[in-house]
């Protein structure tokens, strides 16, 4: 905050607090909207890698979510991707990011 224009750091109230909560929900929103088109920029390749690994739209969503919440190693399964397009870089980015959010959303 500037008074008197001095910069004085003041601790964050509830509300700021709350702003930034929904900001960074909201940002995690785009992020699963950014990588759901990332995977349907793809069609073929999902549908071969649903059919090769007996997977329905339930059990992605459910890797999905495991994997925002941290419960993989984002290069292990990079690295371990039958393909290697720039979608899947993107998809891990995307997703990394949502981690470090909601770790932060965790934290306050």
């Amino acid at each position: 905050v500037i008074r008197d224009g001095v910069l004085v750091i003041e601790d964050l109230t509830p509300e700021d607090w709350a702003r930034i909560r929904k900001s960074r929900e909201n940002t995690i929103k785009t992020l699963h909207v950014l990588r759901l088109r990332e995977v349907d920029k793809h069609p073929f390749l999902a549908r071969q890698l649903m059919k090769k690994y007996s997977l329905t739209e339930n059990d992605i969503q459910a890797h999905l979510e495991k994997a925002d919440s941290g419960g993989y190693d984002l290069n292990e399964l990079e690295k371990k991707s039958p393909v290697k397009i720039q979608s899947v870089k993107k998809i891990k980015e995307f997703t990394a990011e949502i981690i470090r959010l909601n770790n932060l959303i965790a934290q306050k």
